[in-house]
């Protein structure tokens, strides 16, 4: 014998009448059923299971809370919320500055964006597949208000993790200029930081969280102080400032350790993690969630196909995800294709390299982004993002290279047969004349020159196969692989549709006692909580000749003349006879209160006691009521399943509408 249980409220039955003064009222007749459970435990139901499902992603996160959910205001919730540690006003001001304005934080944004987005794979088809449909054949989830779903709560505001971090900047190497040390302290203090960006813009609510999980607030078209912070941390890291497998010597290494640790110090994080100066210093047999490569060798390719593998292998937890960044080649394109700036930039490289190979020293190109891309596939790992991100040289950057050229030509040694006097003067005029066209193009207004040259960030994830009980392989969701690197755009905001032209519901026709959840005409599930039932022909009027037999159906509507309305909150007994035996009844009326600004002027008509229960429940079985029963019970796979109660609710006009809750903090979920 499978187990009973409780149905509140399951089935509506609706209708509507006009009264002789062509006031409409629309009257909903609730039937509600209850039986005790013989051990106490809920039976899982098919709709249960279906909530559970579309509740929880596949990665195991639950965390499509509403926003406005009356329990998240508890004040017993309190213990949960965050605690504000202690920082340095100086230093949250150089952390903002650096989220704010640093052309340095784009990368590592957009690295923050894939992790989030591969921490949470499913958050964005998840909101979108929810947000509804439109009539005119576009898909499911096309841009909407999308309300609550995934929203973040400002009390209690979701962060997400990169873990345990393996920080490499790699000596010798392209691509070391991002601040990692700076960036890390951001990790650290990113809960201060939020709201810090909200009392700098004045705001109580919309900046006191982070960006929603499916970065759907996330963008880049507004200045900074009018975008959310995205919320990522860290647990702990582990900073590398040289990786061991380049030439520094080792009293150099020691130098840049020392530097690091006072920069750490400085940055308030050294307790969050340390710093060393090779990878041999890293604790043996430790892997990472995250691993951060800010540059690679540029001496060969094959070097770096063997520094890629080796990182993977020794450092990387499967599932972790590792981000390569550096700097690719400049590519010098022909002069009639760029601007004067660009011409002179590169003519001042062709003189460093023309210098240089004097000495003997060639240029050395460092790996392009396509190359490591390649490579990374190679390894087995998912490469989820590869962004470009173009370079462009402020007239200082190219002073340094025209500095760096003089001060070969500074060591130029006359005495050797291959340097005369002439080819030294000759180099120095050069220097001259181009840093003479420099200081024209800065009187002329322009400020920065691009030659081809970008940044690049790779993000692959190692897959996480794990043996199921089956002895198969279960595979955690990861986000599409993209094929190659693209040029970065700028991240377009999100524009809700708030008054979106929705797709009606399916209406065909139900066989009396049939049970079908509801769908969108074009086929997709509604929310696999609402049902309909197809009710027996004469169920609706063997209900409507009980209520006018006694006398309940003219007392509704005299009641919901607007000057026999009664007060909100309030609550009156009523006396009616039985249409059946003529037998006295107890029946009650009830207005609710104005919850929530609605301005409804509902009643609801109840049975208020036991002989008035039986009866009605007669009527319900003279008109079929049992098919709609069997129907519930059969769906929910149930044997028992009884009606305790009828109710009527009758209602013409409401300013906005509300979720009734019949049991509080129950997260509305209990309605």
């Amino acid at each position: 014998m499978k187990q009973q249980t409780t149905l509140l409220q399951f089935l509506s039955l609706l209708f509507t009448s006009s009264s002789q003064n062509h006031h409409h009222s629309t009257i909903l007749v609730s039937a509600q059923s209850s039986a005790p459970l013989s051990s106490g435990k809920a039976v899982p139901s098919k709709l249960a299971q279906e909530v559970q499902e579309e509740h929880c992603s596949v990665d195991g996160s639950c965390y499509f809370d509403v926003l406005n959910d009356d329990s998240s205001d508890d004040s017993s919730d309190s213990g949960d919320e965050y605690e504000q540690e202690e920082i340095d006003s100086h230093l949250l001001d150089s952390l903002y500055t650096f989220l704010s304005t640093s052309t340095s934080y784009l990368p590592l944004q957009t690295l923050e964006r894939t992790h989030l987005q591969t921490s949470h794979p499913t958050a964005l088809n998840y909101t979108l597949f929810h947000s509804g449909n439109y009539t005119d054949a576009t898909k499911a989830g096309s841009s909407q208000w999308i309300g609550s779903i995934n929203a973040q709560i400002a009390k209690k505001p979701q962060y997400t993790t990169f873990g345990s971090i393996l920080d490499i900047v790699t000596s010798g190497a392209a691509g070391g200029r991002q601040p990692t040390l700076q960036w890390l302290s951001s990790l650290v203090y990113r809960k201060e930081l939020v709201q810090y960006h909200g009392e700098m813009n004045n705001e109580d609510e919309e900046y006191i969280k982070p960006c929603r999980i499916d970065l759907l607030d996330d963008h880049d078209e507004d200045p900074f102080r009018k975008r959310c912070i995205l919320g990522v941390m860290l647990d702990e890291y582990v900073s590398v400032v040289s990786d061991g497998l380049n030439a520094d010597a080792e009293e150099v290494r020691e130098k840049k350790r020392v530097r690091a640790v006072e920069q750490v110090d400085g940055l308030g994080i050294s307790e969050r993690g340390e710093v060393v100066t090779s990878l041999g210093e890293v604790e043996q047999g430790k892997k990472f969630d995250t691993v951060i490569v800010n540059g690679l060798p540029v001496h060969n390719t094959e070097e770096v196909d063997l520094k890629l593998e080796h990182l993977v292998e020794t450092y990387l937890k499967p599932g972790g995800v590792m981000y390569v960044f550096g700097e690719g080649p400049l590519i010098n394109v022909e002069h009639n294709e760029n601007g004067p700036g660009e011409q002179v930039f590169g003519e001042i490289l062709g003189l460093l390299n023309s210098v240089k190979s004097l000495f003997g020293v060639h240029p050395e190109k460092p790996p392009t982004a396509s190359f490591l891309h390649r490579t990374i596939s190679r390894l087995g790992l998912n490469v989820v993002t590869s962004t470009t991100f173009p370079t462009p040289y402020t007239f200082d950057d190219v002073t340094s290279y025209l500095e760096e050229a003089v001060e070969w030509i500074d060591e130029m040694d006359t005495t050797q047969q291959r340097v005369s006097q002439e080819m030294k003067r000759s180099y120095y005029q050069l220097c001259s004349d181009l840093l003479y066209r420099m200081e024209d193009l800065k009187e002329e207004g322009y400020e920065e020159v691009y030659t081809g040259g970008y940044e690049y960030m790779i993000a692959a994830q190692l897959p996480n196969n794990n043996s199921d009980d089956d002895g198969g392989e279960e595979e955690h969701a990861v986000l599409p692989t993209v094929d190659t690197p693209t040029p970065y755009t700028p991240k377009e905001k999100y524009r809700a549709d708030r008054d979106p032209n929705v797709e009606q519901l399916q209406f065909p026709p139900l066989a009396p006692g049939v049970l079908e959840t509801y769908k969108w005409a074009n086929g997709d599930p509604y929310d696999g909580l609402s049902a309909r039932i197809g009710i027996p022909p004469q169920l609706k009027d063997t209900i409507i000749a009980y209520a006018k037999g006694l006398g309940i159906w003219d007392i509704i509507l005299n009641t919901m003349e607007p000057e026999n309305q009664m007060r909100p909150d309030s609550t009156k007994i009523l006396t009616v006879a039985s249409p059946y035996s003529g037998q006295n009844f107890t029946w009650s009326v009830k207005r609710p209160d104005n919850f929530e600004g609605s301005s409804s002027d509902m009643h609801w008509f109840d049975i208020a006691d036991e002989a008035a229960h039986e009866e009605a429940l007669r009527a319900l079985a003279k008109g079929g009521f049992d098919e709609v029963l069997n129907a519930i019970g059969t769906y929910l796979g149930l044997d028992n399943l009884v009606s305790f109660s009828i109710g009527i609710l009758a209602v013409t006009k409401a300013d906005k509408g509300y979720v009734h809750v019949d049991f509080s903090k129950s997260g509305k979920k209990a309605a």
